[in-house]
């Protein structure tokens, strides 16, 4: 097995800008680095994606928020109880029975069950911001193993489109790589992901909003201050630095095929695992791999009981 940068090293038939332009995508899209990422974990993951038509682009119109309000209504439909502003902080547990405690409403309280899915984003297990009494030394240090990469982005919100719909637009040697307008309205998203997002993580929102524009500007051939004379806002997200995520979503290091099933694993018929960290066919990373292993843990709780 080899990472993707020695992998590409070794093809013969690919002149060097090709081996360029196929590092920035894959590097971009994985927010991996290419030093690090298995291009096995890649080849069976284009090859899962084949299988289910992955390449096709689709999007939620309304965001992915309606999609989580879709699954909590779910929940609520079959007597389930959703509780937001909560942060799991301790999980007691021994086989059959579980504590979760949690900070809600600035106190903490428990809660008690027969057993616990864990889904917490990967960065939050790899930091041990939740503690398992007894503890699962072997759980975390699978956690850690598996790579958990970074991402930025900026959205610019303009009075009206400058730009046509041509998909995604690379700018492999700027800040921002990679580009996409929303057929929503005037808006356009910067992307960063892997080492291109780690070199941002000390710019303020400002001077990140300054090197979108720059770069804006050169892709369009549009003077730097016309195009802030027709900006409306900018957002800015740093997965990295959002303390409920610490990183954006997680990819496969060179020999590390096994980890997302070991990480799968149920521990004493108690404890269940899921989260796009956990997805069996390489497909990390994905809304899709996280929703399928819920589906699969569920399954798992429901043998068990």
């Amino acid at each position: 097995m080899a990472p993707l940068s020695a992998f590409l090293r070794r093809q013969a038939d690919l002149d060097e800008h090709d081996k360029f332009l196929v590092r920035h995508v894959v590097v971009d899209f994985n927010a991996a680095h290419s030093l690090r990422i298995s291009a096995q974990a890649l080849f069976q993951a284009s090859r899962a994606a084949e299988q289910m038509h992955g390449a096709n682009q689709f999007r939620v119109t309304a965001g992915y928020a309606a999609l989580v309000r879709f699954l909590a209504l779910e929940l609520e439909r079959h007597h389930g109880i959703v509780l937001t502003n909560s942060r799991a902080r301790q999980v007691v547990w021994k086989p059959g029975s579980v504590e979760v405690w949690a900070d809600r409403a600035k106190r903490r309280e428990s809660f008690r069950a027969d057993a616990a899915l864990v889904t917490v984003p990967l960065g939050i297990l790899k930091t041990g911001e939740i503690t398992f009494h007894p503890s699962l030394p072997g759980k975390i240090e699978v956690a850690r193993e598996i790579e958990f990469g970074n991402v930025v982005k900026v959205v610019f919100q303009f009075q009206e489109t400058f730009w046509e719909d041509h998909g995604f637009i690379h700018a492999p040697e700027t800040a921002f790589p990679t580009w996409w307008p929303d057929p929503r309205g005037p808006l356009i998203t910067g992307w960063a992901g892997g080492p291109h997002a780690d070199a941002l993580l000390r710019y303020s929102q400002a001077q990140l909003e300054e090197i979108g524009l720059e770069i804006l500007g050169k892709l369009f051939s549009q003077p730097k201050d016309s195009l802030r004379r027709f900006l409306v806002r900018s957002y800015y997200l740093n997965w990295a630095a959002d303390p409920h995520i610490r990183g954006a979503y997680s990819y496969i290091p060179v020999n590390g095929l096994s980890l997302p099933q070991v990480l799968a694993e149920s521990v004493g018929g108690t404890l269940f695992f899921a989260g796009e960290a956990t997805v069996a066919d390489a497909q990390t990373g994905t809304v899709f791999g996280a929703l399928e292993s819920g589906l699969r843990a569920a399954g798992e709780i429901l043998e068990s009981t």
